[in-house]
């Protein structure tokens, strides 16, 4: 029965095919990123707070009181280890990712995490007093962040393309949502 379909025919349904397709596979990028619109917001604003009050961070070396290390799954099946290092009598903690378990990081963790760890694994044991401590940017409003010790301000050189590429999402979020309600006003106006 296939064998009566004329070519031209053939050709057109495997067009609508490709087209329906693709247009499924926008649709689906489209409410990922609509799912993730949230957080992109809350990334711009932490971000931009970081990098607006960069100048009031001041690094301090502190004692550590404990750490805690736990996994978490991933949508890829594969263990997170994060390490929750709890200072200043378990008043403060910063969390580290070990970013060998994770398929994305950006290139501060990682430098922050390969620094922790080699205090971490270091031949004496870790809470030793030449190893009891670590060095962490603190201000008196945000939350603490990592420090290295060579490190002379706080590293925010990801934190610029991180924001432009998070309000990159929400116009395209924003501009897609807009072009859909458009498009249903005009089908319901033509009805």
């Amino acid at each position: 029965m296939s064998s009566n379909i004329s070519p031209e025919r053939r050709k057109r349904i495997s067009k609508n095919f490709w087209k329906k397709l693709f247009n499924m596979v926008i649709l689906f990028i489209f409410f990922l990123m609509l799912i993730f619109t949230p957080f992109a917001f809350i990334n711009v604003k932490e971000k931009s707070l970081y990098l607006r009050h960069k100048k009031e961070f001041i690094k301090k070396k502190v004692k550590i009181d404990s750490i805690y290390i736990h996994d978490g799954d991933t949508r890829h099946n594969t263990k997170l280890r994060i390490f929750d290092i709890y200072y200043n009598n378990n008043q403060d903690m910063i969390s580290l990712t070990d970013y060998r378990t994770t398929v994305f990081s950006l290139k501060q963790e990682r430098e922050d995490f390969k620094d922790f760890w080699k205090i971490y694994v270091s031949h004496t044991p870790f809470f030793a007093p030449r190893n009891d401590s670590i060095w962490v940017w603190r201000h008196a409003e945000l939350k603490d962040r990592y420090a290295i010790k060579t490190e002379l301000n706080l590293d925010t050189s990801g934190f610029l393309s991180e924001i432009v590429l998070n309000i990159i999402m929400i116009i395209v979020v924003i501009s897609g949502a807009t072009w859909q309600i458009k498009e249903w006003i005009k089908l319901k106006s033509k009805k």
